[in-house]
């Protein structure tokens, strides 16, 4: 029932998002110029958008 609750991994993959982009922002703020940030967080980002999207939409 669980498995099958899309409902549920869209909950999970969004707060697992959220978590991994606050983890994420210290590691990469401390290793790049601070004017580039964003540009240096939006990879790292979109890969964990399509992880994301790959868990909701695979069975």
């Amino acid at each position: 029932m669980l498995k099958d609750s899309v409902i549920l991994k869209i909950v999970v993959v969004t707060i697992t998002l959220a978590w991994s982009s606050w983890a994420a922002y210290p590691f990469m703020s401390a290793a790049v110029n601070p004017r580039r940030k964003a540009l240096a967080l939006y990879p790292v980002f979109l890969m964990y958008i399509s992880v994301g999207f790959l868990i909701i939409a695979i069975d």
